[in-house]
């Protein structure tokens, strides 16, 4: 009984949603994603895809196929998830030209999961093949889309996975990368979409930088983080701690060590190491700092 009464649920399911727009069907899928209801998610941007009237609707219901294979299972997506995601990618740059806005977008998401099927590859031969098929997609999202959100993505996905090992030639190469491209934007303009993943390319030269023992740098791209803007309030109090404990420490900055610890103290005093970073800029600096932060 109870499979005779799905099965009129679905048929109901599906009558009814043949009246809906493309956009109720593309937000529904996109709901049921989110919930990871992957395989729901799916039939849904399966019939948005039916009912696209637009390249670009017709994409997004590509997309949203892509994302439940690639990303939707989560540590469970198989060689041949990937295989599928790269097939559907293909379809939807193939509806696209240069000018497109999408294209870069398609670009990245098919380097990356060609990427992470190299990695699942049995045969090295195979896994190099793949993996040169993602560079020369990188090389074009290098060459043609500079600055594009998803360029930049890309230059984090790259550094990313690199190498298990971060003192690797191609974890190293990776990073730089990352470095070049911070060293040309403007800190203080945050609305240029260049700068859209800036503070998460400092985030990750700095955590490669602290892996390798170059504690300078470390300090360096952890302010750059700052003041880029931090992802998150957490993630700030964390970075301000952080450049606290190395300049003490490591570097025996004692003056930066002092800024950082009164400014963890002064903007981030609900956390429970305020106390601690209070004291150490009284002890450091020999000066008694006031409740809200000031001498």
């Amino acid at each position: 009984m109870a499979a005779i009464a799905s099965s009129m649920l679905l048929l109901c399911f599906v009558s009814a949603s043949a009246a809906d727009s493309f956009e109720d069907m593309a937000a529904r899928a996109w709901s049921e994603y989110s919930f990871k209801e992957i395989d729901k998610a799916q039939r849904l941007f399966s019939e948005a895809g039916k009912m696209a009237r637009t390249k670009r609707e017709k994409c997004e219901s590509l997309a949203g196929l892509a994302f439940c294979l690639q990303f939707g299972k989560r540590n469970n997506v198989s060689r041949d998830d990937y295989r599928r995601a790269v097939s559907i990618y293909d379809e939807a740059l193939s509806l696209l030209d240069k000018t497109d806005d999408l294209r870069p977008f398609f670009l990245s998401m098919k380097a990356e999961a060609l990427m992470h099927l190299s990695k699942l590859s049995p045969q090295e031969s195979e896994s190099q093949e793949l993996l040169g098929k993602a560079a020369g997609l990188w090389r074009i999202l290098d060459d043609e889309y500079g600055a594009d959100v998803f360029r930049q993505d890309s230059l984090l996905t790259r550094a990313a996975h690199a190498s298990d090992d971060f003192k690797d030639e191609n974890s190293l190469k990776a990073h730089a990368a990352l470095k070049d491209y911070v060293a040309g934007l403007d800190k203080k303009d945050g609305a240029k979409n260049d700068r859209l993943l800036a503070s998460v390319m400092c985030s990750q030269v700095a955590e490669h930088s602290f892996l390798n023992g170059d504690f300078d740098a470390t300090v360096e791209y952890l302010k750059a983080y700052c003041e880029f803007g931090p992802t998150s309030f957490p993630m700030k109090a964390d970075a301000y701690f952080r450049i606290a404990r190395i300049a003490e420490l490591k570097t025996n900055d004692r003056k930066t060590a002092v800024e950082f610890y009164r400014r963890f103290y002064s903007e981030c005093n609900a956390n429970e190491k305020s106390f601690f970073a209070k004291t150490r800029a009284e002890e450091l600096s020999g000066e008694k700092i006031g409740s809200g932060g000031g001498r």
